[in-house]
């Protein structure tokens, strides 16, 4: 039973990941994938948003996922 609650933990994440890559991308901010092939594109703002909005979001998703999935 936990394995299925790590998996679909996982699931969330991963999920609630892709929503946050599309929505860099629809607002012009760079993903981590876009940073990682060409570093010297990012400015202050994609900065902001790797660095600390990104993982703040993903924390969120993962807090309200678990609060959600019952253990």
């Amino acid at each position: 039973m936990k394995i299925l609650y790590i998996f679909i933990m996982g699931l969330m994440i991963l999920f609630g990941a892709i929503l946050l890559n599309l929505f860099a991308s629809r607002v012009g901010l760079l993903s981590w994938f876009d940073f990682l092939k060409n570093p010297s594109k990012a400015n202050m703002l994609s900065y902001i948003w790797l660095f600390i909005l990104y993982p703040f979001g993903l924390g969120i998703i993962a807090y309200f996922s678990s609060k959600l999935v019952p253990l």
